[in-house]
């Protein structure tokens, strides 16, 4: 190969099983000759990606009993017994060389799966260089081997689900997650079937299960703030609330040989791609070192953002005004307007039933409770009972049929029919009205 002289390349060690032939069913008594052992003295091979020392261990060569080579390639991945007949030393040489090159290619192949398969557990929130080789004796840490078409990158914990990734030289990407208990090692229980999946999808399918082992409140997962865990929850329940999607990234890390979680990036996206009011999209990054502090990211439609670190709290309320709660409003509508009566006022009777044979679900408030409110309706012109407010401001006095069937008819629109912008009551009760209006009823 024309990388064969690099200078990061490391030598091939190799054992001559002429010197130690009880290790072999085949007899190899014959000493290796001079000119094949300084061909394999000068093969240089790039460096293993391989943890597992099968795959490490020095080539075996030695010659047979019948005069056949017997040899493997252990160091480049092909530890399989390969034998070649009778020949000169100079035909020997080439076929051990031809096959050594295709060895080396496939090694400097595999680095490059191996590394995309790191790439895909660091989008996934997983720095590798933190966990230490897979040590079989307490079962933790991660294992790189050879896999066929490619290589296999486990990673083992003792308090995190584990998965393992296959990465194939078609640009093929399969995962399998498995669940290993921390009380018996024996026990797995699957949380997936192994499938192909593109290396986005993987990345997502590890960071969703490590992240839901560590909000799991049953969980013995990695160590998470009570806050930052608390602020995910939460805000993966508001997404859902305003029908909005949510993808939480963690970031974990490895403290003292137990996971942890050292930061949280939280995304909300309003729903099938629609942004709320003016934002293309939300997000929330916090970290182990200031679990107080959130900093909101604002992404704009046009792709700028703006950043604000925040309060807990302060964050909460900006995710709730960008992200408001629709699902439960469908499920517990407000009113649809507020009656204001009087005891004993017939037009108030009369109102609250044709509201109710429409269907229409009302405030009913008394007016003898809140003089405040009637102190209001005088100011503006209103002199009889019942009083009726709707969420755009307007407000009417007396008994008006026309009016009750403009609200039952407003109920019963679709949302966002016709409908003004809900107005908060002031202190005084009632909202000003741009023209109030009369019907009969009983004077305030």
């Amino acid at each position: 190969m024309d990388d064969a002289a690099r200078d990061d390349w490391v030598a091939l060690e190799y054992r001559d099983l002429s010197s130690d032939r009880r290790w072999w069913d085949d007899r190899c008594d014959q000493p290796l000759p001079e000119e094949l052992r300084a061909y394999l003295d000068g093969l240089r091979r790039p460096p293993s990606p391989f943890t597992s020392e099968a795959f490490l261990g020095p080539a075996m060569v030695g010659i047979t009993t019948d005069g056949r080579l017997r040899y493997d390639l252990a160091p480049v991945g092909d530890s399989r017994p390969l034998y070649l007949d009778p020949a000169p030393v100079e035909t020997w040489i080439e076929s051990i060389g031809t096959q050594w090159d295709a060895g080396c290619r496939k090694l400097l192949a595999a680095h490059g799966l191996v590394e995309r398969a790191r790439d895909i557990l660091a989008d996934a929130g997983v720095d590798l260089d933190q966990f230490r080789r897979y040590d079989a004796f307490d079962g933790v840490g991660y294992r790189v081997k050879p896999h066929r078409g490619g290589v296999s990158l486990s990673l083992y914990t003792s308090d995190m689900p584990d998965f393992l990734i296959r990465v194939f030289d078609d640009d093929d990407l399969r995962v399998g997650v498995t669940w290993l208990s921390p009380d018996d090692y024996s026990e797995r229980v699957a949380l997936g079937d192994e499938q192909l999946m593109s290396p986005y999808s993987a990345a997502r399918t590890i960071s969703r299960v490590w992240r839901d082992a560590a909000l799991s409140p049953y969980s013995d997962g990695p160590r998470v703030d009570a806050r930052m865990g608390a602020v995910a929850r939460w805000t993966r329940a508001q997404g859902a609330l305003a029908g909005a999607e949510v993808d939480i990234r963690p970031r974990f890390a490895n403290a003292g040989g137990r996971v942890e979680i050292s930061s949280w990036r939280i995304r909300l996206v309003g729903p099938r791609g629609e942004s709320p009011t003016r934002l293309g999209s939300l997000a929330l990054e916090m970290t182990a070192a200031d679990p107080g502090t959130v900093t909101v990211v604002e992404e704009e439609v046009w792709g700028s953002e703006s950043r604000e670190s925040l309060p807990v709290r302060e964050a909460m309320d900006r995710v709730r005004r960008a992200f408001p709660d629709t699902t439960t409003a469908v499920l517990d509508p407000a009113p649809a307007a507020t009656v204001y009566t009087k005891e004993n006022c017939i037009a108030c009777q009369m109102t609250e039933r044709q509201f109710a044979r429409a269907g229409v679900d009302v405030e009913v408030v008394r007016l003898e409770d809140h003089p405040e409110v009637v102190e209001r309706a005088r100011e503006m012109g209103l002199m009889s009972a019942p009083l009726v407010a709707t969420p755009d401001g307007r407000i009417t006095s007396g008994f008006d049929p026309q009016r009750i069937r403009d609200i039952a008819a407003l109920a019963s629109a679709p949302p966002g029919a016709g409908l003004a912008v809900s107005q908060p009551r002031p202190e005084g009760g009632i909202a000003a009205s741009p023209a109030p209006e009369r019907g009969r009823g009983m004077g305030l």
